[in-house]
């Protein structure tokens, strides 16, 4: 629904937008010929307590760069740069098209404008998610089946307020953390010419929004995050998040690990363990479904014996193998990227988003 742009709520909807009246989300001025930063938190800090309101949830101040950071539609906007970067060119395309809307449309005032370039911007949001993103994640075939690839030409009728579009527990506690497998252990970087500028590992950079207005930051990550290949998803996590996760400067912390707290999550929420999801998401044409003990992990070839092997020495029943470590350990389903039961759970989801 574009809320990483525009805010959840009535209150981080005004954090972001710009007082004017043509319709545009609020940025600070960036380097040189440079289009706009996000709203910087010191201003955004001064501008809350003069007005006796909460400064943005962004901005927490125990945050290690403090008012340095910056303001987004989602309070994690500043976990890393890479993030922040996303954030940045989102409203600079909402920015770009409030402008040619406001040419078009010149009796349009700032509300108008705002609203209507909303929509367009959310539409985009979607359409990639659509029709680019989860085709790589649950494969067209699925997408075909389930009715979940945009149409080409005319209207979808797929809405139907008897559908629950609401957030399921084990998406957002579980499945949708499947990426976190992807993440790469530097910012990426590219410059003008091509040239690999690579320099920032990912564990010195967390809760360093700042970075991104330093000149070039932001085009050079985007071309090195749009030519660096994905890592697999393969049950495997880089270190930086495994032993660093929002570690400050000088190491004292230790680090917070992210699997940890992911499979954490999961227990605190009360996810069902695995096994409990391989029987709704059962399949007999995959070999797939619930199963009684170890040794029957591996049926249908979706474990390998040495992740089965592993899940034995630390789970003492096959019934207490939490959500998300028996799933990442999951073989690709198909054409898909991720294995049967979060695509399963993930497909439910985007089916439901969609048509709900």
């Amino acid at each position: 629904d574009g809320s990483n742009i525009y805010g959840s709520t009535e209150h981080e909807s005004e954090d972001v937008r710009d007082r004017g009246d043509r319709g545009l989300l609020a940025v600070t001025p960036g380097p040189s010929r440079a289009r706009g930063l996000l709203p910087v938190c010191a201003e955004a800090i001064t501008r809350a307590q003069r007005l006796a309101e909460e400064a943005p949830e962004s901005c927490d101040t125990r945050v290690g760069s403090g008012g340095r950071n910056f303001v987004g539609g989602d309070l994690r906007v500043n976990e890393q740069p890479m993030l922040t970067v996303q954030h940045t060119v989102w409203v600079r395309e909402h920015n770009r098209v409030a402008g040619k809307l406001g040419k078009i449309n010149p009796v349009w005032r700032g509300e108008r404008l705002f609203q209507e370039t909303r929509r367009i911007v959310v539409a985009e949001w979607q359409h990639i998610v659509y029709n680019e993103w989860l085709p790589i994640l649950l494969g067209t075939s699925y997408m075909r089946t389930f009715g979940l690839l945009p149409l080409t030409s005319g209207y979808s009728q797929d809405y139907d307020p008897q559908f629950d579009p609401r957030i399921n527990n084990e998406f957002a506690t579980a499945a949708f953390r499947f990426a976190h497998s992807l993440v790469t252990p530097n910012v990426p970087s590219t410059d003008v010419q091509g040239r690999n500028t690579t320099r920032l590992d990912l564990k010195n950079v967390f809760n360093q929004g700042a970075l991104v207005g330093e000149a070039g930051f932001i085009a050079d990550t985007v071309r090195g995050l749009t030519r660096d290949r994905v890592p697999a998803f393969d049950g495997t996590f880089v270190d930086d998040i495994v032993d660093h996760l929002f570690e400050d400067d000088e190491g004292d912390n230790g680090g917070l690990d992210l699997p940890a707290l992911n499979i954490q999550r999961g227990r605190e929420h009360g996810l069902p363990g695995y096994n409990q999801y391989r029987e709704q998401c059962a399949s007999s044409s995959n070999n797939f479904g619930k199963i009684s003990d170890f040794s029957q992990l591996t049926r249908g070839s979706w474990l390998s014996s040495g992740d089965a092997s592993n899940l034995r020495s630390v789970y003492k029943n096959v019934n207490d193998i939490d959500l998300f470590a028996g799933a990442m350990l999951e073989e690709a389903h198909r054409e898909g990227l991720v294995g049967p039961t979060f695509k399963c759970i993930i497909g439910d989801q985007f089916t439901r988003l969609k048509r709900g």
